[in-house]
């Protein structure tokens, strides 16, 4: 795909020269803009892959300052253009931390290695501040860990007594009447539920060692909605598969996926208190979208759900974040669900909007 470059220029003549330039060179131009305004305006609709920024232009908002708001706000690439080197205009554009600046007129070679240098230094800084986020959450989950497991087992004793007690009443007041009965088998729901909760922390903090072996996922699924036949017609869920034809093998822990699965088809089951469908798509990755494309099966688990709000959208995989607490979520199934899948070598992402429905998708290496 032709990366796509929005022109900010204000000569209408350079603008049309720059676009000839670009499709030349094998770069789309998204669009054009006169003044930083309209840049801004066109950059949040159009989001392209890099924005070229005259410095000066007509109107209040100079190319700087658009140039500012481009970058802070939606992390798009700038690079400025200019007919001459203004100290201190140049002093200005710098705190903007462009990533680069080319004199009109230039050449396409001139053109071409600014451009791709930029490209790539954005791609690089995007993927350094993953690696960084992803070892500062990583370290987090090590020390929430920890902190679990102790808090687990200071638990799990009281609780043991709790539902021993309560077990105690039940059998010797048997002849009450309802009331206390049910105060008890609250008491009693209360603790299971606090037990479940233990347990989560305890398969949270200490994650089994791997026992994989030699599995095709389209098996696995089926086996994992085996789980589900008898209650899908109840609450009138359509569960629909598209399954790759072609042969392929995943070198993974059984259990442990097929908790991935149940874990992610439950999310789906509860989005849809009302009935929907649930869409599973196994294949193989296109080669456009990766350049281990031969080696990477995807797993898909679609919903037509309620979905989920940006917001709540960004911490999805925190631990005891949870979006079901009318439902009695414990906020640690999909944090569990993802460390499972990066065990694999894999990687989880979810996608959604409110009112459109929620995509699960996985994605493994092939054995």
């Amino acid at each position: 795909m032709k990366k796509q470059i929005l022109i900010v220029e204000d000569e209408r003549v350079s603008a049309e020269d720059i676009k000839m330039s670009l499709q030349r060179l094998g770069y789309s131009a998204s669009g054009m803009a006169v003044s930083g305004e309209e840049a801004i305006r066109k950059a949040e609709e159009m989001r392209p892959d890099l924005v070229l920024m005259d410095i000066v232009l007509k109107g209040e908002m100079d190319g700087i300052e658009a140039a500012s708001a481009i970058s802070s706000r939606l992390d798009i690439p700038v690079v400025y253009l200019t007919a001459y080197a203004d100290k201190k205009m140049l002093e200005r554009a710098k705190v903007t931390e462009p990533f680069g600046y080319i004199l009109k007129p230039f050449e396409d070679k001139e053109l071409r290695s600014i451009l791709e240098i930029a490209l790539y230094k954005h791609r690089m800084e995007r993927k350094l501040k993953k690696t960084q986020q992803e070892l500062i959450q990583s370290e987090k989950l090590a020390a929430l860990g920890r902190f679990s497991s102790g808090i687990a087992h200071e638990i799990k004793n009281p609780l043991g007594i709790i539902l021993g007690g309560s077990e105690f009443l039940e059998m010797k007041l048997s002849k009450v009447d309802s009331e206390v009965k049910t105060a008890i088998n609250k008491i009693k729901e209360s603790t299971f539920r606090a037990n479940t909760i233990v347990q989560d922390l305890l398969k949270f903090s200490r994650p089994s060692a791997l026992k994989t072996e030699r599995i095709n996922p389209n098996d696995l699924i089926r086996e994992t909605l085996s789980l589900f036949k008898y209650r899908i017609p109840l609450i009138e869920i359509k569960i629909k598969t598209h399954f790759a034809r072609e042969k392929m093998y995943l070198e993974v822990d059984k259990n442990q996926m097929q908790q991935v699965f149940f874990n992610l088809l439950m999310n789906a089951i509860e989005a849809m208190p009302k009935g929907g469908a649930i869409t599973i798509k196994t294949y193989k990755m296109a080669p456009s979208e990766s350049s281990l494309a031969d080696k990477l099966c995807v797993i898909e688990v679609a919903d037509t759900g309620e979905g989920i709000s940006p917001k709540d959208l960004q911490r999805i995989f925190e631990p005891f974040f949870t979006t079901k607490r009318e439902r009695k979520g414990t906020g640690l199934g999909l944090s569990m669900t993802k460390m499972i899948v990066n065990s694999h070598k894999g990687d989880l992402a979810i996608e959604s909007k409110p009112g459109k429905g929620t995509t699960a998708k996985i994605v493994l290496p092939f054995h």
